[in-house]
């Protein structure tokens, strides 16, 4: 349970919730399963998260995973959350979400858990970044990248994916988080049991990156604000206490006092290469919130 706050949970959404958290995690289950069968599905469709592995690339990855399951059943849809299945732990504000709502991260895939030598037809979509550069997946050049669904600088790579929406124009996030360029797709899609709990976790991730919808942080967008206030109809709690109760989770000193140092660097971990003025490649890293 929450150590530091009750979680926020609207008092009539217990049946809901209950009911929708079972639908996505027989989503998850069948998934997992799927990808250890034999022979392995023919055609396989990953949807990865950047590197650095926060709300929004986890979040959004497993949506939209779910979101392609129920348009194109022809391939096996996976959510590969981009870090080793030991580092979730340090992810609070996730794996508090995903405690309390009851998702089964023994059903998760992680990416030292995926077969990437799997004899599939493997296709990626890049959520949360546009350029692919896991030095955890094997054989990365040989991966065909199909779609992008981001919102920070495009650097131009993938050209050829067949679908490509980086939302950053004039040095600016259109979008706050990638959670919303999701939640736009979810409601195309019919309504599933799933879509409350799916609701709830999106919701919650797009508050955390707009900073409560706070004009002053200057990060929300007016498409944040509509894909909230249709996503807060069906949710099990308001963005306002789902802000509150995360924002909390993740700055949580009894977390964070549990961390060794490598912990805490290997927490939003993020590596950069650019051109000195000599015009040497030069890495820089960084690590935690």
């Amino acid at each position: 349970m929450s150590v530091t706050s009750s979680t926020p949970w609207r008092v009539e959404s217990d049946a809901a919730r209950r009911s929708s958290v079972a639908s996505f995690n027989e989503f998850l289950r069948a998934t997992r399963s799927a990808l250890t069968q034999s022979p392995p599905p023919a055609s396989v469709h990953v949807l990865m998260g950047n590197e650095a592995a926060d709300a929004d690339s986890i979040v959004s990855s497993l949506v939209y995973a779910f979101v392609h399951s129920q348009r194109h059943s022809e391939a096996l849809h996976v959510a590969v959350l981009p870090i080793p299945r030991a580092e979730l732990v340090l992810r609070c504000d996730v794996t508090a979400l995903f405690q309390e709502l009851g998702v089964d991260t023994h059903a998760l895939v992680f990416v030292d858990e995926f077969p990437w030598g799997v004899k599939s037809n493997v296709k990626v979509t890049l959520m949360d970044h546009n350029a692919l550069s896991n030095k955890k997946i094997p054989q990365l050049n040989d991966l065909q990248v199909v779609e992008i669904v981001d919102h920070h600088s495009d650097l131009g790579q993938h050209l050829d994916a067949e679908k490509r929406e980086v939302a950053f124009a004039d040095g600016n996030a259109l979008v706050a988080s990638t959670c919303t360029l999701v939640a736009e797709r979810l409601k195309e899609v019919a309504s599933h049991d799933a879509h409350k709990l799916l609701s709830t976790m999106l919701l919650g991730v797009i508050a955390l990156d707009s900073i409560n919808f706070d004009p002053s942080a200057k990060k929300v967008t007016p498409r944040d604000v509509k894909s909230a206030e249709e996503l807060e109809e069906t949710a099990f709690a308001t963005k306002e206490e789902l802000f509150k109760w995360l924002q909390a989770e993740k700055f949580n000193r009894a977390h964070w006092g549990a961390f060794t140092l490598e912990n805490c660097l290997q927490v939003d971990y993020k590596e950069f290469t650019f051109a000195t003025a000599a015009g040497h490649a030069k890495k820089h890293q960084r690590g935690a919130y």
